[in-house]
């Protein structure tokens, strides 16, 4: 991951901006209960700040910065300008939990300069940097050797994640290509928040062989099935429902139950109207009309037209939501 400046000014001195690349946000929520010393209310909190809130709050405050770098990174940005942070209380269903939110503009420098100290470049960092220069011209359709695996690999080019993942869906095509071998170590060399940025972009496009890396390096994201529901991609987002990640926070499972919050108020699929029980009958009988057209018992559970439910979903779509709805609630009984 490369270096992102990060500073509450509008602009840096002396640096001047190649192109603006939009807000990055992050928000991550924790709860109260991990505090042992916890004997105030949050506006006494102020008053008497105790050693090891003060820490807890340090630490969602460095994951909350590192989220929002991953995110500028992920954007090929060189600094964060304009950075506002706010702690909030949320209080609901007797828990109370503290989110820290953050947000900043993403800016590319228009003439990036490269440190170099007084005693000038070693023969490893000339290397490294020739590499990368004749890595843009490498064509994606050609092979990785290992020779450069082993230089990707070695120096921690996070970097090159697009352009590796690119090369990894080009490679089932050939026959031997060790991409499809090397890219999934890859992912696991760099690190959970890195590897689901990289894996997640342009999901819609590449679900049939991200499904698989998701599922063996255990990426499941609840922050990316949220903003694939967000952005009207629900049909799509439920076939992520069933993976896991290697270990789950607090700020997980408060997005899992905004996922299943989405999923529970979905807009109906059809709508309950009062038709004639019979052709020759003028009694008038309520009965669920579904979007394709199709008239059924207003207690239905799918169409038997399309086999969509009340919510828009197949059966097996209504199934995983139900599993994924036991996972949410095992897991609120766990991390409180």
């Amino acid at each position: 991951m490369s270096e992102i400046i990060i500073t509450t000014t509008s602009s840096i001195s002396g640096v001047e901006i190649e192109k603006y690349l939009g807000l990055v946000t992050t928000n991550l929520v924790i709860g109260t209960n991990v505090f042992s010393d916890f004997l105030a209310s949050f506006s006494d909190f102020f008053g008497g700040m105790s050693g090891t809130y003060r820490n807890q709050l340090d630490l969602l405050y460095k994951r909350a910065l590192d989220d929002l770098t991953n995110k500028a990174n992920k954007k090929r940005a060189d600094a964060i300008l304009g950075v506002k942070i706010d702690f909030d209380e949320i209080s609901g269903q007797g828990k109370s939990m503290f989110m820290v939110s953050i947000t900043g503009t993403a800016v590319r420098f228009k003439n990036k300069v490269v440190d170099v100290d007084s005693r000038g470049i070693s023969k490893e960092q000339l290397q490294l940097a020739i590499f990368k220069n004749n890595w843009k011209s490498k064509p994606v359709e050609e092979p990785v050797t290992q020779e450069e695996w082993d230089m990707i690999l070695g120096n921690n080019l996070i970097e090159f994640g697009p352009s590796l993942y690119k090369r990894y869906l080009s490679a089932w095509q050939r026959e031997g290509d060790r991409t499809t071998d090397n890219f999934p170590q890859f992912l696991l060399s760099i690190g959970y928040n890195d590897a689901v940025e990289i894996i997640y972009e342009e999901y819609a496009q590449r679900y049939s062989y991200a499904d698989g890396l998701i599922s063996k390096l255990n990426l499941f994201s609840p922050s990316h099935i949220l903003e694939l529901i967000l952005n009207g991609n629900h049909t799509l987002a439920v076939r992520l429902l069933k993976f896991d990640k290697s270990r789950y926070a607090l700020e997980d499972v408060v997005q899992m139950r905004k996922i299943l919050t989405l999923y529970d108020n979905l807009p109906d699929n059809g709508k309950i109207e009062s038709v004639k029980s019979g052709l020759l009958s003028s009694k008038m009988v309520d009965k669920y009309i579904c979007s394709c057209g199709h008239i059924s018992p207003i207690d239905i559970d799918f169409c038997p037209s399309c086999n969509l439910n009340k919510k828009g979903l197949l059966s097996w779509q209504a199934k995983e939501v139900e599993k994924f709805r036991e996972k949410v609630e095992v897991l609120e009984q766990i991390i409180k």
